[in-house]
């Protein structure tokens, strides 16, 4: 069953330059082009009933238009299943943390579960399975350096369905912000 998840999808003129931070390793599993996004909630499997009521009520969410900025690099180490993740960092803004409020309290209104771990927002860019890379410390030297920035002018639904060559995205809904 497809996975739903909320999220800023990154303009795809800057994943070029994100993706291009990641060292040169063949136990990496990049993001494909044009898959980079901040996640605001993952839901996982959701009925077609639950989904329309998801996006019924996320369509009433309303912020201002804001400049996200991006910014360091990291790496969560690996999970139960042995797989890290390498990914850019965003620097906090009151803007995003209000989208990602309100969108809580949307998830939580309708009695949707959250997600156990406290919110770290940040844009995926490589996982990995057999241990880190071993240019890490070259990925990890940015610190908190901006890499990129953008403005976020609407949120997404998107619809992610495992595939071989990894999941695929199909967005469901386009909110506005204003």
């Amino acid at each position: 069953m497809p996975r739903l998840f909320i999220g800023i999808l990154v303009p795809a003129s800057i994943q070029p330059d994100l993706l291009g931070l990641l060292p040169d390793d063949d136990r990496l599993k990049p993001a494909r082009n044009g898959q980079l996004h901040l996640t605001l909630n993952f839901q996982g499997a959701l009925s077609e009933g639950l989904t329309d009521v998801l996006r019924q009520s996320l369509a009433e969410v309303r912020c201002e238009p804001f400049r996200l900025v991006v910014a360091g690099t990291g790496v969560f180490q690996p999970d139960s299943g042995g797989r890290g993740v390498l990914w850019a960092g965003v620097r906090p803004s009151e803007s995003l943390k209000r989208l990602h409020a309100s969108v809580t309290d949307v998830v939580q209104h309708l009695g949707l579960p959250l997600e156990d771990r406290e919110w770290a927002p940040h844009i995926t860019l490589a996982r990995y399975s057999s241990g880190p890379p071993e240019q890490l410390k070259h990925f990890l030297k940015r610190g908190s350096a901006q890499i990129a920035e953008f403005d976020v002018r609407d949120f997404q639904m998107v619809q992610s369905q495992p595939g071989p060559e990894g999941s695929v995205y199909t967005p469901l809904a386009v909110f506005p912000l204003c």
